[in-house]
């Protein structure tokens, strides 16, 4: 039938000229699902889902990061008029058949889907009817598709070092960052690079250059045959690495 898992994350309802707002701020269009907040210098602040409903917009991240979301937002928020409100919608991580659940908010599910790289975010005051996966079992399925997590496999790193190029539009107006994006994207290329790594063996981190990296949210894969995790390495290539 399915499966989910129940995510720690804030529900944020605001209203106003929300489009113009989230234009004015973030790193994408309001079209997309996933946008981020960046520095002046490029560096992640808060990576965050977000779904446009008429006249509002949901915006979704980890409970942990909601003191920088609002210490980044609240100024521009209330330069635009728009107001915020925390909503009391839970978040579940869904995987299963289309049919089973609607993006409408009135349908009898009570749920909004917000699309992933794999299944769905559902925002809903219902559980879903569903199997719930462990925290193993979740990470698993978030490394085969190459789900990285802010908090767990990078923080406060440069957005365009990550393995989240799509949330970067580069066409889109101006916002807090943004001559550093597209000069580091025209001109050159990022210092760093996560990655995904596949082992015979659980390594937990790895020695380049005389450095020791970490290996995040490595766990055996029985699709790769092996032991896989992140790893934020220097941009250049390595032969000895076996990158997936």
């Amino acid at each position: 039938m399915g499966e989910f898992k129940r995510l720690d994350k804030t529900v944020l309802k605001i209203t106003g000229d929300v489009r113009k707002l989230i234009l004015d701020i973030s790193t994408n269009e309001a079209i997309n699902g996933k946008n981020a907040l960046i520095d002046r210098f490029g560096k992640l602040v808060v990576l965050f889902d977000q779904i446009f409903i008429e006249s509002y917009v949901y915006t979704v991240f980890d409970k942990q990061f909601n003191q920088r979301f609002y210490e980044y937002t609240s100024n521009l928020i209330k330069l635009s008029g728009c107001n915020v409100e925390f909503s009391k919608l839970n978040v579940f991580h869904v995987f299963s058949d289309e049919e089973h659940f609607s993006v409408s908010p009135e349908n009898e599910f009570g749920g909004i889907k917000i699309p992933q790289r794999i299944g769905h975010l559902l925002l809903s005051e219902k559980t879903p009817n569903l199997n719930e996966l462990d925290d193993e079992e979740y990470m698993q399925t978030l490394v085969e598709n190459n789900i990285s997590r802010q908090g767990i496999d990078f923080d406060r790193e440069m957005l365009l070092n990550l393995n989240w190029q799509e949330v970067v539009s580069f066409t889109k107006g101006c916002y807090i960052g943004q001559e550093i994006m597209a000069r580091v994207h025209n001109l050159g290329k990022p210092p760093l690079k996560l990655i995904r790594l596949l082992n015979n063996n659980p390594l937990k981190k790895i020695n380049l250059e005389g450095k020791d990296i970490n290996i995040t949210s490595e766990c055996y894969s029985e699709k790769y045959k092996g032991y896989i995790g992140f790893a934020l390495i220097p941009n250049k290539e390595f032969k000895d690495l076996r990158i997936i």
